[in-house]
């Protein structure tokens, strides 16, 4: 998927439940292979900007 316009929906689309639990997983292995991440809005956003 190539990344959406940078526009409300984008952000939008990051709030729904589906991608927090997608992130939770994410950060949950982020967290099993480093220290666990604190700056989880930061991570949100570097997840949003890569999709």
């Amino acid at each position: 998927m190539s990344k959406i316009v940078r526009s409300g929906t984008e952000l939008m689309v990051c709030e729904t439940d589906i991608l927090q639990r997608s992130l939770e997983t994410v950060n949950g292995m982020v967290s099993h292979m480093s220290r666990p991440i604190e700056n989880y809005s930061g991570m949100r956003a570097r997840f949003c900007d890569i999709i």
